[in-house]
C-alpha cells in the first residue's frame, strides 16, 4: 500500500476512535468530515464476492473514512438529539442506491444498531435497503453477524428470515444478540418459548437453538449477576415447557457453572431437562459430579447418573440436601455406566460409596 493510504488510514482511524469516544474536534471538526467524504467518493464499487467484506473495507482508506464518518453522525446526533446529520446520511443514501458493494454495505451494517438508535426514522424510509436478511451481503445480516446488539433493530427483522439466518454457518455472533435480546425482561422478540420453537423448527434449527442456549449458558456463568442468572432461567424453562426436540437441551449443560442461579430452580430445571433427555451418558455427569467443588455426601447427590446421551450435554451437578438418593437409579453393575460412576466416585474420594 503507497504511504499516502497508509497515512488515510492512521488519520482516519484515529478520528474514529475519537468519535468513538463521544470527544469533539470543534473548528476542525468540518474540515474532518470533508476530507473523509473525499476519501469515501470513488471507493465503493459493485462487489459482492469479499470473503471478509468488513475487515477488506476497513482496510482500505475509503472503507475506514465510511466507518469514521458513520462514528462521527453518530456521536453528532447523540450530541445534539436532532438525528443523524444530513452529511452523513447523503453518502449512506449514495451507497444504498448504488450496485449492491458488499464492502460498504458491510460497514453500515455494523452501524445499524446505533444508526437505528440515534434516528429510527431513518432506518424506516430505507428499510427496503437496510433490513432484510436473504442475502449475506445485506446490512442486517453484517449487523448480526458483528454489530453492537441493540434489541430495538432485532426485534424489527423479519422473523422467518431472522430464524433462517441464524440456521447458515458461523453464526454464533447471531445467536448471541438473539439471546441478549431474550434476557430482556420486555420481550422484544415476543415470549422466549415461542421464538426458539420456531427457530427450531427450522432445517438446522435444532442445532441453532442448541448453540444458542449453550453460548447462554456461558454468558450467565460470567456474568456473575443474579438478575441475568433469573432470566437465563426463564429462557431454560420456557424452552423445556416448548417441548423442543431433546437434541437442543444439550446446549444447558454450562448453566452448572451459573453459581447466580438460585439452586432450587437448577435442580428443578436439571431434572426436567433429564426427563426429556433421557440419553445422557452417565460417565459424563459423573465426571461432573467429580469436579464439582465442594463435593457433598454422595447420597446428597440427584439420580443423574443413570441416564445416557450425548457428551455436550455434560453438566456439573450441584448438590443439595433435599436431592432424592444418589443411588436410587444406578446403573447396572455389568455396564459401562456403573464402571464410570464408580472411578467417579473414587477420583471424589467417596471409596465406601464407591
Amino acid at each position: 500500500m503507497p504511504e499516502a493510504a497508509q497515512l488515510q488510514l492512521v488519520i482516519s482511524s484515529l478520528l474514529h476512535r475519537l468519535w468513538d469516544s463521544g470527544a469533539s474536534l470543534g473548528a476542525a471538526e468540518a474540515a474532518a468530515v470533508d476530507w473523509l467524504c473525499i476519501l469515501i467518493t470513488g471507493w465503493s464499487t459493485p462487489r459482492l464476492d469479499t470473503s471478509s467484506p468488513l475487515g477488506a473495507a476497513t482496510a482500505a482508506p475509503g472503507g475506514s473514512a465510511l466507518l469514521s464518518l458513520t462514528a462521527w453522525g453518530i456521536q453528532h446526533a447523540v450530541r445534539t438529539g436532532e438525528g443523524l446529520p444530513e452529511q452523513l446520511t447523503t453518502v449512506l443514501e449514495e451507497l444504498l442506491g448504488a450496485d449492491p458493494d458488499d464492502q460498504a454495505l458491510a460497514v453500515i451494517g455494523f452501524g445499524l444498531g446505533q444508526l437505528h438508535h440515534c434516528d429510527p426514522g431513518w432506518v424506516t424510509d430505507h428499510a427496503d435497503a437496510l433490513l432484510p436478511l436473504e442475502a449475506a451481503w445485506r446490512p442486517a445480516r453484517s449487523w448480526l453477524a458483528r454489530g453492537k446488539p441493540y434489541p430495538a433493530l432485532l426485534a424489527r427483522l423479519d422473523r422467518a428470515g431472522l430464524w433462517q439466518a441464524l440456521c447458515a454457518p458461523h453464526v454464533e455472533g447471531a445467536l448471541d444478540r438473539v439471546f441478549l435480546a431474550l434476557l430482556d425482561e420486555a420481550e422484544p422478540l415476543g415470549p422466549a418459548g415461542a421464538f426458539l420453537a420456531g427457530l427450531a423448527g427450522c432445517t438446522g434449527g435444532d442445532q441453532a437453538v442448541c448453540v444458542m442456549l449453550s453460548r447462554l449458558a456461558t454468558y450467565t456463568a460470567h456474568a456473575w449477576s443474579g438478575e441475568v442468572a433469573e432470566r437465563a432461567a426463564v429462557i431454560w424453562r420456557a424452552a423445556l415447557n416448548a417441548r423442543l426436540p431433546a437434541a437442543v437441551l444439550r446446549g444447558v449443560g454450562h448453566f452448572a457453572f451459573a453459581d447466580r442461579l438460585d439452586q432450587d430452580a437448577w435442580l428443578e430445571l436439571t431434572a426436567a431437562t433429564l426427563t426429556q433427555q433421557p440419553d445422557l451418558e452417565a460417565d459424563h455427569i459423573a465426571e461432573g459430579a467429580a469436579r464439582s467443588p465442594p463435593l457433598p455426601p454422595p447420597s446428597s447427590l440427584p439420580p443423574l447418573l443413570s441416564t445416557t446421551g450425548p457428551p455436550t450435554a455434560t453438566a456439573v451437578p450441584r448438590p443439595s440436601a433435599t436431592q432424592p438418593p444418589l443411588f436410587s437409579r444406578a446403573p447396572a453393575e455389568d455396564c459401562p455406566e456403573h464402571e464410570a460412576l464408580r472411578v467417579a466416585l473414587i477420583n471424589a474420594g467417596a471409596i465406601e460409596d464407591a
